[in-house]
């Protein structure tokens, strides 16, 4: 009778998922008892850990359980990215007499995007960049545009805002159209959209004379719209591929000589 109670309170414990380790912390099964009472001894001992420990999860997100799949909420402040985006393209000018020529552009931009994270939207972004542009078509065709500054502004999940000064020199002779070398202020202002890996902007630009010759747009005599010495339409798209940026780049410049659009396409980096 006592080998066949020995062997009811064993097949319990095997049934259960009992290691030998947990029966050997548990110890034999007494003898004395019913085989009922075995079990309830062996459940409260050595069951109820090992079903615990069983019910753990696993796995390098085991402390995120309960909080749903972006995990933890990340310590509020700032992250950089630095980045370089290479842009090359043509500038299409026009003057009075509604001529145009064509002269090719080539540049490149740099700078460090900041970003908030941590905190309710919106967050914020600010880009501290660099610019440097050359136009060439030729000896008597040619000019640049160098700038330095920072963007900055709010970000919603898919939308947001840029806005900020930047300090520029500026010259061009293309043809007809001769504009005097300045040192300026610009303030670009723009609305960006992004879902996914596509993004897009569009703004202005109005820009003001620091030093230098150039006369500014008279705008009673203008039919467009603007305001400062120099104006400029903004608008671009760009799609992500892993570290690479890929876009394209439309400006639509007033200026008292005349007016230029610059068609820019860049292949970015995100460093």
């Amino acid at each position: 009778m006592g080998t066949m109670r020995m062997m009811a309170a064993a097949g319990v414990a095997l049934g259960l998922g009992l290691t030998a380790r947990d029966v050997r912390a548990e110890g034999p099964p007494r003898l004395d008892v019913p085989a009922q009472e075995a079990v309830s001894v062996a459940d409260r001992g050595a069951v109820l850990p090992v079903i615990t420990e069983l019910a753990k999860p696993k796995g390098p997100h085991a402390g995120n359980q309960g909080k749903g799949r972006k995990g933890p909420k990340q310590k509020e402040g700032w992250v950089s990215r630095p980045f370089i985006r290479p842009v090359a393209g043509v500038s299409v000018w026009g003057g009075s007499s509604k001529q145009t020529s064509t002269i090719a552009t080539a540049g490149a931009e740099a700078g460090i995007v900041y970003r908030q994270v941590g905190r309710p939207l919106p967050r914020w972004r600010v880009t501290p960049r660099v610019r440097a542009q050359i136009y060439s078509a030729g000896v008597d065709m040619a000019g640049f545009h160098a700038r330095a500054g920072v963007q900055a502004g709010p970000w919603w999940k898919h939308v947001g805002l840029s806005f900020g000064p930047d300090l520029y020199r500026d010259q061009l002779m293309i043809d007809r159209i001769k504009l005097d070398p300045v040192n300026g202020l610009a303030f670009p202002v723009m609305a960006l959209g992004r879902v996914g890996p596509v993004g897009a902007h569009v703004g202005v630009e109005p820009s003001w004379f620091l030093s230098g010759d150039r006369p500014g747009v008279d705008w009673s005599k203008t039919e467009r719209s603007g305001f400062g010495d120099e104006f400029a339409y903004l608008a671009g798209a760009n799609v992500r591929i892993q570290k690479m940026v890929v876009g394209v780049q439309w400006t639509r410049r007033i200026t008292a000589a005349g007016e230029g659009t610059d068609w820019g396409f860049n292949a970015g980096f995100r460093l």
